[in-house]
């Protein structure tokens, strides 16, 4: 009855990561029509991010290259707390974003977590990321090596065995992608570099801890930076922040995603959770216990609201006690 129990008690644990991936995502957008054809060079990843189950808000702009987001009200900062996740594309221009002590502090005040696309506004002179205004603009698009492979967003991602793929679609736009060429992350943690380069494509840090020792920018949620989107050029009518992901690539990015979201963590949590009940049936030879029970023996304290709420579905597709 209980190894039964178990596999119910999985069902509970994806029933709960299902619901959570619905999730609400702010895109951050200027709205860049650099190729002139009357759509947001971006368009492709709101597309795509929909196609995945997101559901997205993305505040159209006054104007081609005026964004939204641009300048911040406490109704906007309020909206900006309240998502899920929020997400600042390439398509933008970090100057508008960083104009004072003031506006840089908003955004890093931010609550929700945070995932930002472009490398140029991580510089000391923007948001105070990275304490470095060192730039690669023309990176073109370099094999990206992970230097933490065993990261939850590399999985089920191919890399090789020099923890090597390649991410960027070079036939995309300019092909060519915008880098910070320095890996010193700070208080963060760096996750993946170009093989062969010194420069960061993806780092994240913690919430309330400056960002580096000589700043006091301190991020009010978690955040993470990966830079793709493609750099434009206007005079090929190469568009600003297209969507250039290969097949891993995208992987990568929805996986960063449900870790951002944390569903990632939760799921390896759940693992180990797994692991808990099977030991308990186990060593305590339980096997009269109801699912109520048995969730309860696991987490050693009530079950909450959410499990509580999914359990008498499962009973009564099932039967069970």
């Amino acid at each position: 009855m209980c190894r039964k129990l178990i596999y119910f008690v999985l069902v509970l644990a994806f029933c709960l990561i299902s619901s959570a991936h619905a999730a609400n995502i702010i895109w951050v957008s200027d709205w860049y029509d650099e190729r002139v054809d009357g759509v947001a060079d971006d368009f492709a990843w709101i597309d795509f991010l929909e196609a995945h189950g997101y559901t997205v808000d993305n505040q159209p702009a006054p104007g081609s290259g005026n964004g939204y987001w641009r300048t911040l009200d406490n109704n906007k900062i309020a909206a900006l707390n309240a998502a899920d996740l929020v997400i600042i594309s390439k398509n933008s221009n970090s100057g508008d974003y960083a104009s004072d002590a003031t506006e840089i502090t908003q955004w890093n005040g931010i609550t929700a977590p945070l995932m930002l696309l472009s490398a140029h506004f991580t510089r000391s002179t923007r948001w105070q990321w990275i304490n470095s205004t060192a730039m690669m603009e023309d990176g073109s698009t370099p094999t990206l090596e992970a230097v933490l492979p065993q990261h939850p967003i590399f999985n089920n991602v191919n890399l090789n065995i020099q923890n090597r793929i390649d991410v960027y679609d070079q036939s995309v736009g300019s092909g060519v992608v915008s880098f910070n060429s320095v890996t010193d992350v700070g208080s963060g943690t760096l996750i993946a570099k170009p093989a062969g380069q010194n420069w960061t494509i993806i780092a994240e840090w913690e919430a309330g801890v400056p960002f580096y020792a000589a700043t006091s920018e301190t991020p009010a949620g978690k955040r993470l930076f990966f830079t793709c989107g493609t750099r434009e050029y206007v005079a090929g009518n190469f568009g600003r922040g297209e969507f250039n992901l290969t097949e891993e690539g995208k992987k990568i990015f929805l996986n960063a995603i449900e870790y951002m979201l944390g569903n990632l963590r939760r799921l390896k949590a759940l693992e180990a959770e797994y692991q808990r009940l099977e030991q308990i049936v186990t060593e305590q030879a339980l096997d009269n216990l109801t699912l109520k029970e048995l969730l309860a023996k696991a987490h050693g304290s009530p079950m909450s609201q959410a499990e509580a709420g999914i359990i008498p579905q499962i009973q009564a597709a099932h039967s069970m006690d």
